[in-house]
Formats: C-alpha cells, structure tokens, sequence
C-alpha cells in the first residue's frame, strides 16, 4: 500500500449517518448511480474533507441481529486504497457482537469479502426472505455469490 492510500485511510472519517442525513447519502448515491438507501436502512459512510467517498447499508432482515449488506460502493477513482476494508471493518465493530450480516457479492469480490471473515453459506442457511431475492437473481444470471459474516 502506497503512502497515500496510508494517509487517505487515515483521514477518512467513519460515521453511520442518522435519517436525517439520508439526503446527502441518496445525492451522492445519485451521482454515481446507485441505487437509494431507504429509511428502514442502516446506513453508512466514510467521509474524506467533509465529501463522501464510501458507503454501505445494511437492511434489516425479519430475526433480530441480521441484515442484508447491499449497496458497497466506494468511488471508483478511489478504490484498491483500503477504502472498502475499512468501512466494512468499521461497520462491524459498530455492532452487536451476536449480529449476522448476510450479502451476496459478486464472484469476483469473493477473497474481499472472504479476508473480512465472511463465508460462502448454502441457500439452506439464507433467511427466507434472502433466498427468494437469491433465486430471482440467479434466474436472471447473476453472478452472485452467498456469504455470511457472525459479528
């Protein structure tokens, strides 16, 4: 790692944003066109000179401690800096240490999200309401892979 991916990690600044502060996450989801967080959502971001360069939301599922990780997104000029790591890193210390965090990565995403401590899981272990949104996406030839994480 470079000395200025060193430093950008370190000044970024982790927060998990309010409702209130959804509409400047949603902009800046806009800009880069990805889809909007919803109010039922989790949301979080890593922020660099007071601009948002990463983020991530965590959906809650209908068990208590689990979500669904959607929406990792870290600005494309940004990234293979550590950026991602980090905010995943800091998202999970954030929580319950008994929360289940559930996502379905792209294949290629899969030693990322492996050196984070996820595993690949069957569509048995999935929540029901995952597998029935992993079905339709693999109907659709997506190539997603499953992936859990025990906070």
């Amino acid at each position: 790692m470079s000395i200025l991916s060193q430093n950008l990690k370190q000044e970024c600044q982790f927060k998990q944003l309010i409702v209130a502060d959804f509409a400047r996450l949603n902009h800046f989801l806009k800009q880069h066109k990805q889809s909007k967080a919803g109010r039922n959502e989790q949301a979080f971001i890593l922020e660099s000179q007071q601009r948002i360069v990463a983020s991530a939301r965590l959906i809650p599922l209908e068990a208590s401690n689990q979500f669904w990780l959607r929406g990792v997104f870290v600005i494309e000029a940004l990234r293979r800096q550590g950026l991602g790591k980090k905010l995943l890193e800091d998202m999970a210390n954030k929580l319950d240490p008994k929360t289940k965090i559930y996502t379905f990565p792209l294949s290629h995403l899969d030693r990322f999200y492996s050196d984070l401590g996820y595993q690949n899981c069957d569509l048995a272990e999935l929540p029901e309401e995952l597998k029935l949104r992993y079905e339709s996406a693999q109907q659709q030839n997506k190539r997603w892979l499953k992936m859990v994480l025990d906070v």
